[in-house]
């Protein structure tokens, strides 16, 4: 196999490489964003709940599964990176 083919190759590979740990990078970056949304809106929840008598529950509720999002974002991401 001549040298410039092989050379081809391993550029092929390593340009094929960056653009993997690229896109995962952005994934990481996506859903690092998404984990903030779910947290700020689980603290407004919490603190309107704070604030309504009436529908307390129902904004811990919200909260409470604006967590549970946010914590299986960063199992996602988690899991992604392995």
């Amino acid at each position: 196999m001549p040298r410039g083919s092989k050379q081809s190759e391993i550029d092929l590979f390593e340009s094929g490489q960056q653009a993997g740990q690229e896109q995962e990078r952005e994934l990481m970056h996506s859903k690092l964003h998404q984990v903030f949304e779910c947290l700020t809106a689980a603290s407004f929840a919490v603190e309107l709940g704070k604030k309504s008598d009436d529908r307390q529950t129902e904004w811990l509720s919200t909260a409470s599964k604006l967590l549970a999002e946010a914590t299986e974002l960063v199992r996602e991401g988690l899991d992604a990176g392995k």
